[in-house]
C-alpha cells in the first residue's frame, strides 16, 4: 500500500535525478502515482483512500484518466497567501508549497446529492486551485462536489494566473458543486466554452470571471441556472466572451453583480436572470468598449432597458437562509422568455431565476 499523501518533490532534487521514475507505483486500488516535476496522478480514488492529501503539485496527465469516487475528501496542504508573487503561490519559484491539482488529461469527479465530494484544506489558509490545461479532455466534470478554501496558482503558464477552478484553452462541465471561500475568482474560464450550471457560488472574490483572447472572441461558454451570491467583488466579469447567460440568480454581492467590458453581447445572450441587492450595481459595462447592453426578461432591481425586463422584488422564500425559490406570490413566476425553448421543466413558461428553465429541477 503505497502512502495516501503526495509528497512535495523539491526542484534541487529532480535536477540531481534528472528524469522521472520508469515505473509508476500501482497498489490494489489501481491508483498510480509517478514523480517528476510534478506528481502525476491517474487511476481511482476510492472512499476507503479517503482523505486523500496532496501536499504539492499534482498532475493528471495527457491521456490518463483520474476517477474520484463520491463521498472522497482531497485535502491539499494550503498557505498564507501575501502578493500575487508570494512564493509559496508562484510556480516558477522553486520553494512553491501549497498543494494544486493540473488536469492535462481527464478528471471524473462525480459525487452525489447525498454523498459529495470534497475539495478542501488541510490546514488553516488556503490552497492552490484546480487547473485544466489546453489538453484537458473535454468530457472531464466536476458535479456534486464541495471546493472550498482554493485561491491561486501563478505561472502555471508563462504569466497565467490560475484560479479557483480555471479552464485554459478547455471546455469541461462543472455543474451541481458548492464553490465557497476563496480567496479568487470561483470559476475562471479562459478561452473556454464550458458548461457551468446549476452551482453555488459564494464567497469569492469574483463568482465567475471569463476572458478570451487570440481572436476567439466568439467562444460561448454557458453559465446557467447558478446560484452566485455574497463575493466581494463581482457576480460574473465577462471580458471578450460572448457567454449564454440563462437562469441565474445573482444577489448580495459587494461590487457589480454583471460586469460586461470589451465587447457587447448578442440579443439573447443574458435572459431570465435575477440581478437583485449588488451593493455598487446591478449591471455595469464599460463605456469605453461597450455602449449598450441587451439583458431580456430578467429581475434587475432599478431597472435595466430590454425586452421583458422587471424592476419589481423577485420575492425569494427566505434569502437571509440563502434560499432562493420564489414564493408562489413572485412576479418572477412565468415571466421568463416565452420561446418554447426556455420553458421550464413542467412545460410551463419559463420562471426567471436559477429553478427556472428546463434545467431548474436541481
Amino acid at each position: 500500500m503505497i502512502p495516501k499523501t503526495i509528497l512535495t518533490v523539491l526542484m534541487g532534487i529532480l535536477l540531481t535525478l534528472g528524469a522521472c521514475q520508469e515505473n509508476p507505483i500501482n497498489n490494489e486500488d489501481n491508483l498510480y502515482i509517478e514523480y517528476n516535476l510534478y506528481q502525476d496522478l491517474w487511476g481511482t480514488i476510492k472512499k476507503s483512500d479517503s482523505p486523500f492529501y496532496i501536499d504539492g503539485a499534482a498532475r493528471v496527465p495527457q491521456g490518463k484518466m483520474l476517477v474520484i469516487e463520491p463521498g472522497v475528501t482531497i485535502k491539499f496542504k494550503s498557505g498564507k497567501i501575501g502578493t500575487i508573487n508570494d512564493a509559496d503561490f508562484d510556480w516558477i519559484d522553486s520553494t512553491i508549497d501549497i498543494g494544486f491539482l493540473r488536469v492535462d488529461g481527464k478528471l471524473i469527479a462525480e459525487g452525489t446529492k447525498t454523498d459529495p465530494i470534497i475539495f478542501t484544506r488541510a490546514s488553516d489558509h488556503n490552497w492552490g486551485c484546480i487547473y485544466f490545461s489546453e489538453t484537458a479532455d473535454s468530457s472531464s466534470i466536476i458535479s456534486f462536489s464541495r471546493v472550498e478554501y482554493a485561491s491561486l496558482i501563478y505561472n502555471i503558464e508563462s504569466r497565467v494566473l490560475a484560479m479557483g477552478i480555471t479552464c485554459w484553452y478547455s471546455s469541461i462541465i462543472i455543474q451541481n458543486n458548492l464553490i465557497q471561500n476563496f480567496e479568487g475568482f470561483g470559476i475562471c474560464l479562459q478561452n473556454s466554452e464550458a458548461l457551468v450550471q446549476n452551482n453555488i457560488i459564494r464567497n469569492c472574490i469574483t463568482g465567475i470571471d471569463t476572458w478570451a483572447f487570440d481572436g476567439l472572441a466568439y467562444l460561448q461558454p454557458v453559465i446557467r441556472n447558478n446560484i452566485i451570491i455574497k463575493n466581494t467583488f463581482n457576480g460574473i466579469t465577462i471580458g471578450k466572451p460572448k457567454p449564454l447567460v440563462e437562469n441565474n440568480i445573482i444577489c448580495y454581492n459587494a461590487n457589480a453583480g454583471l460586469y460586461v467590458g470589451m465587447e457587447p453581447l448578442g440579443k439573447d445572450n443574458v435572459t431570465n436572470n435575477i440581478l437583485w441587492g449588488n451593493e455598487n450595481s446591478q449591471v455595469k459595462i464599460d463605456s469605453f468598449y461597450v455602449t449598450e447592453l441587451n439583458i431580456t426578461y430578467s429581475c434587475i432591481e432599478n431597472g435595466w432597458p430590454g425586452e421583458g425586463n422587471l424592476n419589481t422584488n423577485p420575492k425569494f422564500v427566505d434569502f437571509t437562509m440563502e434560499d432562493f425559490h420564489l414564493l408562489p406570490n413572485s412576479p418572477c413566476i412565468d415571466a421568463g422568455n416565452p420561446l418554447e425553448q426556455y420553458n421550464d421543466h413542467d412545460g410551463s413558461r419559463n420562471d426567471m431565476g436559477a429553478y427556472g428553465g428546463p434545467h431548474g429541477n436541481w
